[in-house]
């Protein structure tokens, strides 16, 4: 493991849950606050330089309101096609699995939610792995 990737410490709140009313967009959904976006971002650019396959256990507050993993782990390998996408619920965690294409696809959704958009998706080709793009909770 490169050491910038086991050094990394997640600073901000991320918000990571699963919804299972259609009206509200069922399946998975991904808002953060500014520090949670500036992690984001830190995470990329270090799965960007990395040299063996980076890891990131990203903790995730609980809410009353939604069904949602501890923590959403997302990990990015070289050798992975670029268009990689798995999503996959394991034990108390989600974990993401991205390709190099798929850390552009995060980053472009990360600078739509720090200019204030959301309600779209991202990702996988089936629609139990795309992920909705949200405003942080108020």
């Amino acid at each position: 493991m490169d050491e910038a990737v086991r050094c990394w410490r997640q600073t901000g709140r991320l918000y990571f849950w699963r919804e299972a009313r259609k009206t509200q967009g069922e399946g998975w959904h991904l808002a953060a606050e500014a520090d949670g976006l500036r992690d984001l971002r830190a995470i990329i650019t270090l799965c960007r330089s990395a040299l063996h396959p980076a890891r990131f256990a990203l903790g995730v507050p609980s809410s009353s309101q939604n069904v949602g993993p501890a923590e959403l782990v997302l990990s990015h390998n070289q050798t992975w096609a670029p268009d990689h996408w798995i999503l996959s619920p394991r034990g108390l965690s989600a974990v993401l699995e991205l390709g190099s294409d798929r850390l552009t696809e995060l980053e472009a959704a990360i600078g739509d939610m720090e200019g204030g958009r959301g309600d779209f998706t991202i990702g996988g080709e089936e629609e139990a792995e795309r992920i909705w793009i949200w405003w942080p909770p108020r």
